[in-house]
């Protein structure tokens, strides 16, 4: 066991002129006489006694040399892990070459902590493998705990870790299209019982996984419908978005991108709107360009926008729609030739109005 762990190494010898610079390797030397004590014997046949010798021969003190001892202790206990398990005869050996190293209790501490967790961990992910854990690799994984010796705390929290970074992965191979079908969904729900975990998200991912569900809905067309509640949209139209927005026009009449209803519907069908969202945000600050018109409640139907206002309600049918643009911020709808065009704000949700109002655009009757 304790074979072909440790090599003899040379002794450094100064040459000349770092003889006449006083440079005599003495910390280095001691370091390679305990590799080479190591090396030539087995651990249980070395004294303390010959360490401290050692350590008095060269002027030095193995409290100073804690890093460097500490590798051999380190080299010693990751062989003895090859086999995922730490018998008593290693543990008796550990215990001596600390004494003979002059370690603490904490640097050997933290030692075991790195190399026993990380093949506990190595081991989790194997058995993770196949995104199934079964009864009997969960008692693999009890034992090795076991031989391995480590807390129960611990042992959880590795698992905790190993099994949120696999779930990552899968939401991120599930979504990498933008869109979380049903079938996905059920998928992940299933891994993570087979995991034996609970998925928990924060806010901000489960709004993303929301957001890519309802995506996924609406290029299959199954588009989330809201009650309407709204008397001034009439009771057959469809509520398909609801929320506060600011609203902005702009001060004078900009130019026309697209010409035609068809050319809007060949650009709707294309997807780009969604797909490839910018991250820029409209400036909506510049006072000679853009006028705030107010905040306040937007409803999105089949068949038109509606903006409810205190004083006055703001109505853009869709058929008046000629183009859109999809901003971080917002999104601006460019109606035809002759009128403002008018940028709505919405914080977090503009890709999401975005493929509503194009979805809704491209199912109207031309």
């Amino acid at each position: 066991m304790e074979q072909h762990i440790f090599q003899v190494k040379p002794l450094q010898e100064p040459s000349f002129f770092q003889k006449l610079l006083g440079q005599r390797f003495q910390k280095e030397n001691f370091v390679i006489e305990i590799n080479n004590l190591l090396a030539n014997q087995p651990i249980s046949s070395i004294r303390v006694e010959d360490v401290v010798i050692l350590a008095e021969n060269y002027g030095v003190k193995t409290s100073e040399l804690v890093a460097e001892l500490g590798v051999f202790y380190e080299q010693f206990l990751e062989n003895c892990l090859n086999d995922r398990f730490l018998s008593d005869e290693e543990i008796q050996l550990l215990k001596h070459l600390k004494q003979l190293l002059g370690l603490n209790d904490k640097v050997v501490g933290d030692i075991h902590l790195r190399l026993t967790s990380r093949v506990y961990q190595q081991a989790i992910k194997e058995v993770m493998q196949d995104k199934n854990v079964s009864e009997e690799e969960k008692q693999f994984l009890k034992n090795l705990q076991a031989n391995l010796r480590i807390e129960d705390d611990l042992a959880e929290k590795l698992y905790k870790e190993s099994s949120a970074t696999l779930m990552q992965n899968i939401f991120e191979e599930a979504t990498e299209d933008a869109k979380l079908s049903p079938e996905e969904e059920e998928e992940i729900r299933q891994i993570s019982d087979n995991l034996h975990i609970q998925i928990s998200l924060d806010r901000a991912t489960k709004m993303t996984l929301d957001k890519y569900k309802v995506y996924w809905q609406i290029e299959n067309g199954q588009m989330p419908e809201f009650e309407n509640d709204e008397p001034s949209i009439p009771r057959k139209e469809k509520v398909y978005f609801k929320g506060n927005i600011k609203w902005y026009e702009e001060m004078e009449i900009g130019e026309q991108t697209v010409h035609s209803r068809g050319g809007l519907k060949a650009k709707i069908g294309k997807g780009d709107y969604w797909k490839n969202p910018t991250q820029q945000k409209l400036n909506v600050s510049n006072i000679k360009e853009w006028e705030f018109v107010g905040t306040g409640l937007v409803y999105l139907t089949n068949k038109r926008i509606l903006f409810k206002l205190p004083k006055q309600d703001k109505i853009l049918l869709l058929n008046r729609v000629m183009d859109f643009h999809c901003f971080a911020n917002g999104v601006k709808v460019d109606k035809e030739t002759g009128h403002k065009d008018i940028f709505v704000e919405i914080q977090g949700n503009s890709d999401l109005f975005a493929m509503l109002l194009g979805k809704a655009v491209y199912d109207l009757d031309f």
